[in-house]
Protein backbone atom coordinates (compact mmCIF):
# COMPACT_ATOMS: atom_id res chain seq x y z
CA UNK A 1 0.00 0.00 0.00
CA UNK A 2 0.83 3.98 -0.62
CA UNK A 3 2.50 5.34 2.36
CA UNK A 4 -0.89 7.44 4.35
CA UNK A 5 -0.45 10.76 4.63
CA UNK A 6 -0.59 12.39 7.76
CA UNK A 7 -4.43 13.62 7.27
CA UNK A 8 -5.47 9.80 6.42
CA UNK A 9 -3.95 9.07 9.37
CA UNK A 10 -5.96 10.87 11.72
CA UNK A 11 -9.15 9.15 11.85
CA UNK A 12 -7.99 5.94 12.06
CA UNK A 13 -5.50 7.05 15.28
CA UNK A 14 -8.87 8.22 16.99
CA UNK A 15 -10.41 5.44 16.25
CA UNK A 16 -7.77 3.31 17.82
CA UNK A 17 -8.47 5.35 21.43
CA UNK A 18 -11.90 5.66 21.31
CA UNK A 19 -11.65 2.67 24.10
CA UNK A 20 -10.84 5.69 26.35
CA UNK A 21 -7.72 4.32 27.36
CA UNK A 22 -4.13 5.56 27.48
CA UNK A 23 -1.69 4.30 24.52
CA UNK A 24 1.55 4.44 23.71
CA UNK A 25 3.23 5.81 20.32
CA UNK A 26 4.08 2.29 19.52
CA UNK A 27 0.96 1.03 20.51
CA UNK A 28 -0.33 3.24 17.96
CA UNK A 29 2.54 2.40 15.59
CA UNK A 30 2.05 -1.16 15.34
CA UNK A 31 -2.00 -0.90 15.10
CA UNK A 32 -1.68 1.53 11.97
CA UNK A 33 1.32 -0.54 10.54
CA UNK A 34 -0.66 -3.50 9.98
CA UNK A 35 -4.81 -1.63 9.44
CA UNK A 36 -2.77 0.28 6.20
CA UNK A 37 -0.95 -2.98 5.53
CA UNK A 38 2.49 -1.42 5.12
CA UNK A 39 5.97 -3.54 4.20
CA UNK A 40 9.12 -3.50 6.34
CA UNK A 41 10.63 -1.27 3.05
CA UNK A 42 7.70 1.17 3.31
CA UNK A 43 7.97 1.47 7.18
CA UNK A 44 11.44 1.97 7.45
CA UNK A 45 11.54 5.02 4.83
CA UNK A 46 13.86 8.00 6.32
CA UNK A 47 13.67 11.54 6.31
CA UNK A 48 16.96 13.23 5.88
CA UNK A 49 17.30 13.61 9.32
CA UNK A 50 16.86 10.25 10.13
CA UNK A 51 12.97 10.01 11.36
CA UNK A 52 11.08 7.28 9.99
CA UNK A 53 8.81 9.11 7.76
CA UNK A 54 5.47 6.68 8.66
CA UNK A 55 6.17 7.34 12.75
CA UNK A 56 7.19 11.23 11.50
CA UNK A 57 3.18 11.17 10.45
CA UNK A 58 1.74 9.48 12.89
CA UNK A 59 3.09 12.50 15.58
CA UNK A 60 1.61 14.51 13.56
CA UNK A 61 -1.53 13.18 13.17
CA UNK A 62 -1.65 13.01 16.82
CA UNK A 63 -0.25 16.99 17.19
CA UNK A 64 -3.02 17.86 14.87
CA UNK A 65 -5.56 15.90 17.16
CA UNK A 66 -4.32 17.19 20.17
CA UNK A 67 -4.24 21.00 19.38
CA UNK A 68 -8.09 20.12 18.25
CA UNK A 69 -8.69 19.06 21.73
CA UNK A 70 -9.93 15.54 20.31
CA UNK A 71 -6.83 13.49 22.15
CA UNK A 72 -4.90 14.71 25.45
CA UNK A 73 -1.71 13.91 26.55
CA UNK A 74 -1.96 12.43 29.74
CA UNK A 75 2.05 11.73 29.90
CA UNK A 76 5.02 11.67 27.30
CA UNK A 77 4.73 9.25 24.31
CA UNK A 78 1.27 8.58 25.44
CA UNK A 79 -2.32 9.53 24.14
CA UNK A 80 -5.91 9.49 25.45
CA UNK A 81 -9.31 10.58 23.51
CA UNK A 82 -11.05 13.20 25.69
CA UNK A 83 -15.07 13.99 25.61
CA UNK A 84 -14.79 15.56 22.11
CA UNK A 85 -13.14 13.11 20.66
CA UNK A 86 -15.51 10.48 21.64
CA UNK A 87 -17.89 13.37 20.63
CA UNK A 88 -17.11 13.75 17.18
CA UNK A 89 -16.53 9.31 16.79
CA UNK A 90 -20.20 9.08 17.52
CA UNK A 91 -21.17 11.40 14.91
CA UNK A 92 -20.00 8.59 12.71
CA UNK A 93 -18.01 10.83 10.76
CA UNK A 94 -15.99 8.92 7.28
CA UNK A 95 -13.00 11.64 7.12
CA UNK A 96 -11.00 14.03 9.26
CA UNK A 97 -8.77 16.38 7.25
CA UNK A 98 -7.10 19.93 7.82
CA UNK A 99 -10.03 21.32 6.67
CA UNK A 100 -12.52 19.91 8.55
CA UNK A 101 -9.99 20.76 12.23
CA UNK A 102 -9.60 24.15 10.99
CA UNK A 103 -13.26 24.93 10.41
CA UNK A 104 -14.49 23.60 13.15
CA UNK A 105 -11.77 23.18 16.09
CA UNK A 106 -10.82 26.89 17.42
CA UNK A 107 -7.42 25.84 19.10
CA UNK A 108 -6.65 23.85 16.04
CA UNK A 109 -7.20 27.29 13.87
CA UNK A 110 -5.19 29.37 16.46
CA UNK A 111 -2.36 26.96 16.59
CA UNK A 112 -2.13 26.59 12.17
CA UNK A 113 -2.81 30.48 12.03
CA UNK A 114 0.18 31.05 14.29
CA UNK A 115 2.76 28.74 13.10
CA UNK A 116 1.71 29.35 9.07
CA UNK A 117 1.41 33.48 9.33
CA UNK A 118 4.69 33.90 10.06
CA UNK A 119 5.57 32.44 6.66
CA UNK A 120 2.44 33.45 4.36
CA UNK A 121 0.35 36.69 4.10
CA UNK A 122 -3.09 36.14 3.84
CA UNK A 123 -5.49 39.08 3.05
CA UNK A 124 -8.61 37.33 5.32
CA UNK A 125 -7.03 35.69 8.16
CA UNK A 126 -10.56 33.88 8.40
CA UNK A 127 -9.57 31.71 5.62
CA UNK A 128 -7.93 28.57 6.07
CA UNK A 129 -4.40 28.86 5.23
CA UNK A 130 -2.99 27.02 2.29
CA UNK A 131 -0.34 24.75 3.71
CA UNK A 132 0.88 23.13 0.60
CA UNK A 133 1.02 20.17 2.41
CA UNK A 134 -1.23 17.92 2.04
CA UNK A 135 0.42 14.17 1.77
CA UNK A 136 3.94 15.75 3.90
CA UNK A 137 4.37 16.90 7.49
CA UNK A 138 5.79 20.32 8.27
CA UNK A 139 9.18 18.43 8.71
CA UNK A 140 8.89 16.90 6.07
CA UNK A 141 8.32 19.92 3.70
CA UNK A 142 11.71 21.03 5.53
CA UNK A 143 13.21 17.96 4.57
CA UNK A 144 12.45 18.68 1.10
CA UNK A 145 13.87 21.92 1.04
CA UNK A 146 16.75 21.06 2.25
CA UNK A 147 17.27 18.24 0.29
CA UNK A 148 17.03 20.49 -2.69
CA UNK A 149 19.18 22.61 -1.66
CA UNK A 150 22.08 20.35 -0.77
CA UNK A 151 21.32 18.70 -4.45
CA UNK A 152 22.32 22.03 -6.18
CA UNK A 153 25.11 22.88 -3.84
CA UNK A 154 26.07 19.42 -5.05
CA UNK A 155 26.23 20.32 -8.41
CA UNK A 156 27.86 23.34 -8.29
CA UNK A 157 30.84 21.61 -6.30
CA UNK A 158 30.85 19.59 -8.76
CA UNK A 159 30.43 21.79 -12.02
CA UNK A 160 33.43 23.94 -9.84
CA UNK A 161 35.49 21.09 -9.10
CA UNK A 162 35.37 20.27 -13.16
CA UNK A 163 37.31 23.71 -13.77
CA UNK A 164 39.76 23.70 -11.37
CA UNK A 165 43.34 21.85 -12.94
CA UNK A 166 44.11 18.07 -12.50
CA UNK A 167 46.82 18.79 -10.09
CA UNK A 168 44.47 21.02 -7.72
CA UNK A 169 42.05 18.01 -7.90
CA UNK A 170 44.30 15.80 -6.74
CA UNK A 171 44.89 17.88 -3.91
CA UNK A 172 41.44 18.31 -3.13
CA UNK A 173 40.88 14.76 -2.94
CA UNK A 174 43.67 14.49 -0.93
CA UNK A 175 42.39 16.82 1.73
CA UNK A 176 38.87 15.00 1.58
CA UNK A 177 40.56 11.88 2.54
CA UNK A 178 42.40 13.62 5.08
CA UNK A 179 39.03 15.08 6.91
CA UNK A 180 37.55 11.49 6.50
CA UNK A 181 40.37 10.36 8.85
CA UNK A 182 41.67 7.65 5.87
CA UNK A 183 45.11 6.94 7.85
CA UNK A 184 48.48 7.72 9.61
CA UNK A 185 49.54 10.22 6.76
CA UNK A 186 48.95 10.85 3.19
CA UNK A 187 51.41 12.21 1.15
CA UNK A 188 50.79 13.75 -2.85
CA UNK A 189 52.52 11.93 -5.35
CA UNK A 190 51.22 12.97 -9.00
CA UNK A 191 53.74 12.83 -10.81
CA UNK A 192 54.28 11.97 -14.65
CA UNK A 193 55.07 8.09 -15.31
CA UNK A 194 53.89 7.28 -11.73
CA UNK A 195 52.01 5.15 -13.48
CA UNK A 196 48.63 7.16 -12.14
CA UNK A 197 49.29 7.11 -8.60
CA UNK A 198 47.84 10.32 -7.03
CA UNK A 199 48.75 9.92 -3.47
CA UNK A 200 49.41 7.33 -1.38
CA UNK A 201 47.79 7.21 2.05
CA UNK A 202 49.89 5.11 5.28
CA UNK A 203 47.45 3.59 6.93
CA UNK A 204 49.49 2.99 10.05
CA UNK A 205 52.71 4.77 11.43
CA UNK A 206 55.17 2.53 9.69
CA UNK A 207 53.91 2.61 6.32
CA UNK A 208 53.62 -0.89 6.59
CA UNK A 209 49.36 -0.82 5.17
CA UNK A 210 49.11 1.55 2.55
CA UNK A 211 46.11 2.62 0.14
CA UNK A 212 46.93 4.25 -3.35
CA UNK A 213 44.89 7.06 -4.66
CA UNK A 214 44.08 8.10 -8.29
CA UNK A 215 42.23 11.27 -9.13
CA UNK A 216 40.64 11.91 -12.72
CA UNK A 217 39.20 15.32 -13.43
CA UNK A 218 36.86 14.45 -16.41
CA UNK A 219 34.67 17.30 -18.07
CA UNK A 220 32.94 14.47 -20.38
CA UNK A 221 32.31 10.82 -20.74
CA UNK A 222 32.59 8.18 -18.22
CA UNK A 223 35.67 6.05 -16.63
CA UNK A 224 35.87 2.95 -18.41
CA UNK A 225 37.69 -0.48 -18.10
CA UNK A 226 40.38 0.32 -19.40
CA UNK A 227 41.05 2.98 -16.84
CA UNK A 228 40.20 0.59 -13.80
CA UNK A 229 43.01 -1.98 -15.32
CA UNK A 230 45.74 0.36 -15.86
CA UNK A 231 45.24 1.17 -12.08
CA UNK A 232 44.91 -2.35 -10.99
CA UNK A 233 48.28 -2.39 -13.05
CA UNK A 234 49.66 0.30 -11.07
CA UNK A 235 48.87 -1.18 -8.10
CA UNK A 236 50.72 -4.41 -9.03
CA UNK A 237 53.58 -2.64 -9.86
CA UNK A 238 53.69 -1.23 -6.11
CA UNK A 239 53.13 -4.38 -4.58
CA UNK A 240 49.43 -2.98 -3.12
CA UNK A 241 46.19 -4.71 -2.31
CA UNK A 242 44.03 -1.19 -2.06
CA UNK A 243 43.11 1.53 -3.97
CA UNK A 244 41.13 4.42 -4.01
CA UNK A 245 39.23 5.60 -7.68
CA UNK A 246 38.04 9.31 -7.42
CA UNK A 247 36.32 11.27 -10.39
CA UNK A 248 34.47 13.74 -11.47
CA UNK A 249 32.55 12.02 -14.00
CA UNK A 250 31.06 8.13 -13.69
CA UNK A 251 31.90 4.99 -14.28
CA UNK A 252 30.97 2.83 -17.36
CA UNK A 253 29.20 -0.49 -16.04
CA UNK A 254 32.30 -2.53 -17.16
CA UNK A 255 34.46 -0.20 -14.88
CA UNK A 256 32.54 -1.31 -12.13
CA UNK A 257 32.20 -4.91 -12.76
CA UNK A 258 36.03 -5.37 -13.34
CA UNK A 259 36.85 -3.59 -9.84
CA UNK A 260 34.31 -6.23 -8.47
CA UNK A 261 35.79 -9.25 -9.79
CA UNK A 262 39.66 -8.33 -8.84
CA UNK A 263 40.41 -11.25 -6.48
CA UNK A 264 43.58 -9.78 -4.98
CA UNK A 265 42.71 -6.38 -4.71
CA UNK A 266 40.39 -3.82 -3.46
CA UNK A 267 39.60 -0.97 -5.31
CA UNK A 268 36.77 1.29 -4.52
CA UNK A 269 34.87 3.61 -6.84
CA UNK A 270 34.07 7.47 -6.09
CA UNK A 271 32.04 9.18 -9.37
CA UNK A 272 31.27 12.44 -8.75
CA UNK A 273 28.16 12.65 -7.22
CA UNK A 274 29.46 10.71 -4.35
CA UNK A 275 32.24 12.81 -3.73
CA UNK A 276 30.17 15.94 -3.76
CA UNK A 277 28.45 14.50 -1.42
CA UNK A 278 31.17 13.82 1.43
CA UNK A 279 32.98 16.99 0.59
CA UNK A 280 29.66 18.65 1.92
CA UNK A 281 29.57 16.24 4.68
CA UNK A 282 33.12 16.83 5.48
CA UNK A 283 32.97 20.38 4.96
CA UNK A 284 35.81 20.22 2.19
CA UNK A 285 35.04 23.18 -0.84
CA UNK A 286 31.59 24.61 1.21
CA UNK A 287 31.13 26.83 4.12
CA UNK A 288 28.26 26.93 6.68
CA UNK A 289 25.38 30.47 6.32
CA UNK A 290 22.98 28.98 8.51
CA UNK A 291 22.26 26.14 11.34
CA UNK A 292 18.54 25.17 11.50
CA UNK A 293 17.49 23.48 15.20
CA UNK A 294 14.60 21.73 15.49
CA UNK A 295 13.09 21.23 18.74
CA UNK A 296 10.32 19.30 20.57
CA UNK A 297 7.98 19.57 23.90
CA UNK A 298 9.93 17.96 26.52
CA UNK A 299 7.37 16.41 29.04
CA UNK A 300 9.58 15.06 31.36
CA UNK A 301 10.68 18.48 31.89
CA UNK A 302 6.20 19.75 32.58
CA UNK A 303 6.33 16.23 34.73
CA UNK A 304 9.35 16.67 36.82
CA UNK A 305 8.29 19.89 38.06
CA UNK A 306 6.39 19.20 41.80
Amino acid sequence: MVMPTWEQILLPLLKFCSDKKEHSNNEAIEKLTREFNLTPEETSEKLHSGQFKFVNRIGWAKTALTKASLLEVPRRSYMKITDEGMKLLNMGIKEINYEYLYKNYPTYTKWQDDLYNRYKEKKNKQEPLETGVEESTPQEVLDEQYRLLRNNLAEELLDRLKKVTPTEFEKIVLDLLKRLDYGEEIEHTGQTGDGGIDGIIKQDKLGLDSVYVQAKRWTTGSVGRPEINQFSGALEGKGATKGVFITTSRFSEDAEKRADSLKTKKIILIDGKRLANLMIDNDVGVSTITDYKIKRLDEDYFSSID
